[in-house]
């Protein structure tokens, strides 16, 4: 069985360089790519790595629920920025005072890691009401302009507009498994670009969370509390058992 501490999860996955090539012939994800497949096997997932690009993959991995015919999606990516300009060492995945720091650690790894670890904690109880899986995706922090769509920052940030419902049950669960923790919880609009828009204009409710802080993404010294990435891993499980 794997190690479900986020301590050790998150530092495996920081201490594996996958920076995006930005359109070069770079095999940037098959490292964390694999790394991400074998801890979700030995969790007890049903795990498919999907070929996109040489060396590009995308991890799926599906905890199978009582009700076959919904999906449950948690999404995040393998790839991250580049190191440049760094002051804490990238790859170290060096703690201190409860702070994980490295490439990647809050953006977005921290979340992955999360999710990881839900998914695991699902996979080892009943059966959830509906199949959840798991997207680590690649390419995430580099798109090309294309016709159709706007384009703005670096480096190129192609992305939608997203409107969900905050009547939305995953919406509304959400926000109550983070409540009955003692959380503080407050549902409202983000400014930067995600792959969760891509979701909303396919019709997919979608619900940007995770944890960290973005200020932290592409930061020199990138760090995330780890208590808040296990915290964020009870919240997405409670989340997902309760969904209906």
């Amino acid at each position: 069985m794997p190690d479900r501490s986020p301590v050790s999860l998150l530092q495996q996955l920081v201490r594996i360089p996958s920076g995006n090539p930005r359109g070069a012939p770079r095999p940037a994800e098959a490292a964390i790519g694999a790394a991400v497949a074998g801890w979700l096997r030995d969790a007890g997932l049903e795990v498919e790595l999907q070929a996109v690009l040489p060396g590009r993959p995308n991890v799926l991995g599906r905890v199978r629920g009582r009700d076959r015919s919904r999906v449950f999606l948690l999404e995040s990516h393998l790839d991250t920025v580049e190191t440049d300009g760094m002051t804490a060492p990238p790859f170290a995945a060096e703690i201190r005072e409860g702070r994980l720091f490295g490439r990647g650690a809050c953006h977005a790894k921290g979340p992955l890691a999360a999710m990881m670890l839900a998914m695991a904690e699902l996979a080892r109880g009943a059966a959830p009401p509906v199949d959840v899986l798991l997207a680590a995706v690649m390419d995430e922090g580099w798109r090309p302009s294309r016709p159709g769509t706007a384009a703005a920052g670096e480096p190129y940030v192609v992305d939608y507009a997203m409107a969900t419902d905050p009547a939305e049950p995953v919406v509304r669960q959400l926000e109550e498994a983070v409540r009955r923790a003692g959380r503080p919880a407050e549902i409202r609009g983000v400014h930067y670009g995600t792959d969760a828009s891509k979701l909303a204009r396919a019709g997919i409710p979608a619900v940007v969370f995770g944890p960290g802080s973005i200020r932290q993404a592409h930061s020199a010294d990138e760090w995330i509390e780890l208590r808040q990435v296990d915290e964020a891993a009870a919240f997405l499980a409670a989340t997902i058992r309760a969904f209906a």
